[in-house]
């Protein structure tokens, strides 16, 4: 009888163990299968310099030389963040948003041997600044595209008026966006509809920070 209820224990152990064991291999090969890394990312740690063009904050290799610009040669002023606990510490502004399709570029990216590219960022407005923004993506800096998600819907988001950082995203993007060697992503405003639904002036500020695009290299 003994030998029975011993018998018993030991199957029911090793059950228990080869259950584990196929846990931790589920859960170690779905890990492995979404690792991320980050392509480039605009996270400023202090004010960041006025400058016509930012160099990421961490990067591949690949993605050092890419750059965050502005519209018609304006410069990139550094600023501060919002006034909630949760707001970026710093961030990037510019003003004279006075025109249709101006735009932020994140200029010179490269996806090259990655898939599952998301996108995210942080973002708000002054009251005379845009409003409605859309995403469009070049391969090659002249011909421009909208920029799809993983469902093919135009990435868009609004400005809120109430001067509060919001984050959008992650954004998983279109397999369209994967292994490019060159990848130019614009942050556009779309018309002249101000933040509190006037028109925009050219003392329009819009801020734009914790950018960052992530994948996964390729099988």
């Amino acid at each position: 009888m003994k030998l029975i209820v011993s018998a018993k224990r030991v199957l029911i152990s090793s059950v228990c163990l080869v259950f584990a064991l196929l846990i931790f291999l589920a859960a170690t090969i779905t890990n492995h299968a979404d690792m991320r890394e980050t392509l480039a990312e605009w996270q400023p740690i202090s004010k960041p310099g006025d400058s016509a063009a930012h160099s990421p904050s961490n990067s591949t290799s690949a993605n050092e030389t890419s750059l965050l610009i502005r519209s018609n040669e304006s410069d990139v002023l550094g600023g501060s963040g919002g006034t909630r606990k949760e707001d970026p510490s710093f961030s990037y502004f510019s003003r004279g948003w006075n025109a249709e399709c101006q735009w932020w570029q994140l200029s010179g990216l490269s996806t090259d041997g990655y898939e599952r590219i998301e996108l995210s960022f942080a973002v708000k407005g002054s009251n005379t600044g845009p409003k409605n923004f859309m995403l469009e993506f070049s391969a090659d800096g002249n011909e421009w595209h909208p920029l799809l998600d993983n469902d093919n819907n135009v990435i868009k988001y609004n400005i809120e008026p109430n001067n509060k950082f919001h984050r959008h995203g992650p954004y998983q993007l279109f397999t369209g966006i994967n292994n490019l060697a060159q990848l130019h992503i614009r942050f556009c405003n779309i018309d002249t509809e101000s933040v509190v639904g006037e028109t925009i002036k050219s003392t329009g500020t819009n801020y734009l920070t914790d950018i960052a695009i992530t994948g996964r290299r390729g099988d």
